[in-house]
């Protein structure tokens, strides 16, 4: 019998052999003469040997061999399995909680060994830009790619409640915002970031000339903004960026720009369309977690001096799971303010926090009843869907300004089919659109 115990596997091993012989009977002096040895069924049992070459009887003085091997059988059971020894000491255990928790860093790690396509080596765009269209669609994010953040590896202790390590909170600014002039430092032209390399020409023409911060921000009361957004699943940051800008009606860069934009990392369809089931069947994922901290932190920071929120695709679902666990006895942290702390001593309600949703995978009607007076008392001015678009009518049950969608428009599967084109109506929406241009203007725009 053996056993070898490994670090973190175990191995076991018995063997058993059993061997039974019998010792015959030997003549003394003589030989045995058979004279019907076909016949006989007990030669056998009778010891002979070779005696000068030929098989005989044994005989007096040339025995050598007594023992006759009746039985001989062997068996033996092996089992193999892994344990991670570490599970045994409550050390261990810490340490492997902790390796769960640093997933999505570590396949960020591995995510930034792969070709970049922002890269300034033309080879290694190319090759980036390939893997990266590979892994996204090819593989849904299965397989990792810098621009998928590690894919779905990576998002699995998100969906489990654990904070998003790549979620980050960007700063977009003009040379003539307040928010520039006072911290000039934190800022680079955006030209000069990763965020503007992964636009298209036509995004690009739209942010030149405007700046983003170096790194992502805290927000405080010296830096929040009145304009705020998030973006959907399949966004790098160089579209997430572009989306809000175009949502809050800051896309005209002659004017004055400043918002801030709360980015959704995207870890592929896989990872992200799960993030979005999660959210939206009465889970909460990391990322969603930190929305609702975004969104209290922005609010509270701006107090009475107002602030507003444009949510499309997704993050309506990151905000509705994000609003329901800041509420939830989960959080220990900080809660919404109460309406009142945001109107004005001359009893002006402008400054209660406004938000609209894009796309919304997520009911108009839920929505409103969270934030709006039966939820946390803000002002929810509505769900803008396209027509065709099938995440805000198909998923949301949502059509045009604050409508609801009928049936027929919510089993359309030939739109799914439009999620994929260039001109899809998923992919932008902007308050200064005729549709929507009634219901957003009082909040379009930069405010200070």
């Amino acid at each position: 019998m053996s056993a070898i115990v490994k670090i973190g596997s175990t191995s076991f091993s018995t063997g058993m052999t059993y061997e039974r012989t019998k010792t015959l009977a030997t003549l003394g002096t003589g030989n045995i003469t058979i004279t019907d040895k076909e016949n006989s069924d007990d030669l056998a049992r009778l010891n002979t040997e070779k005696v000068n070459g030929e098989a005989r009887e044994t005989a007096l003085g040339h025995t050598t061999q007594v023992d006759k091997s009746l039985v001989k059988t062997s068996m033996g059971t092996k089992v193999d399995a892994t344990l991670d020894t570490r599970l045994l000491t409550e050390e261990g255990r810490a340490e492997i909680k902790q390796e769960y928790k640093d997933m999505d860093k570590n396949m960020k790690t591995i995510a930034n060994t792969l070709p970049n396509a922002t890269s300034d080596n033309p080879i290694e765009s190319t090759i980036g830009k390939l893997w990266d269209n590979v892994a996204a669609y090819a593989t849904l994010g299965v397989l990792p790619s810098y621009g998928n953040n590690g894919g779905v590896l990576g998002e699995i202790p998100i969906l489990s409640g654990n904070k998003d390590s790549v979620q980050a909170v960007l700063q977009v600014v003009s040379k003539n915002a307040p928010l520039y002039e006072k911290s000039t430092d934190i800022f680079i032209p955006i030209e000069q970031s990763d965020t503007y390399k992964m636009m298209s020409e036509e995004q690009q023409a739209k942010v030149t000339g405007l700046y983003i911060s170096k790194d992502p921000v805290m927000i405080t009361k010296d830096n929040a903004t009145y304009q705020n957004g998030g973006n959907g699943i399949m966004n790098d940051k160089g579209l997430a960026v572009a989306n809000v800008l175009e949502q809050t009606g800051q896309s005209n860069k002659s004017s004055t720009v400043e918002a801030t934009v709360f980015y959704n990392p995207s870890r592929g369809m896989v990872g992200d369309s799960l993030e979005t089931l999660v959210d939206l069947f009465g889970g909460t994922t990391g990322i969603a977690k930190q929305e609702g901290e975004f969104v209290v932190n922005v609010t509270t920071a701006r107090g009475s001096e107002g602030s507003n929120f444009t949510q499309h695709s997704q993050d309506n679902a990151l905000l509705y799971s994000g609003i329901n666990y800041i509420n939830s006895a989960d959080n220990t942290g900080a809660k919404f303010l109460s309406a009142d702390k945001f109107i004005k001593d001359n009893g002006d309600k402008s400054g209660i926090p406004t938000f609209e949703s894009f796309g919304s995978p997520v009911n108009g009607e839920v929505l409103k009843g969270l934030i709006g007076e039966n939820g946390l008392g803000y002002t929810y001015m509505g769900a803008f869907t396209h027509n065709g678009d099938f995440v805000g009518e198909g998923l949301g049950g949502n059509s045009g300004i604050q409508g609801q969608a009928s049936w027929l428009d919510r089993i359309n599967l030939l739109n799914t089919l439009k999620l994929i084109t260039p001109s899809s109506p998923h992919s932008s929406y902007s308050p200064y659109e005729n549709e929507f241009a009634l219901i957003s203007k009082d909040v379009a725009g930069y405010k200070k």
